[in-house]
């Protein structure tokens, strides 16, 4: 599928909203706790090893999460963030 300005905007738009969900309701129903520390990327990793044998899996996987939400996604947005990401637009 081709990507166009129009997706890229829409994505854009939707990261507060993808990461108040990833960080919110998402961590508490996997018992998470993602609070943009390290120690939460450790802990992210280690319960993504132990959802997914392989890294592709994770890319691979379809299931929707929130509104319509790819668990690679989340996770990449999160992890941008964490790592000094900038946070333009997402009301930090």
């Amino acid at each position: 599928m081709p990507y166009t300005k129009e997706n890229f905007d829409d994505w854009i738009f939707f990261l507060s909203d993808k990461l108040e969900y990833f960080t919110g309701e998402f961590a508490r129903e996997q018992g998470l706790t993602l609070d943009y520390t390290p120690e939460s990327l450790d802990a992210l990793e280690h319960w993504l090893l132990g959802k997914y044998e392989k890294s592709m899996d994770l890319i691979e996987d379809k299931t929707p999460y929130g509104n319509d939400y790819r668990l690679a996604d989340l996770c990449g947005i999160y992890v941008g963030r964490c790592t000094g990401g900038s946070s333009a637009g997402l009301g930090t």
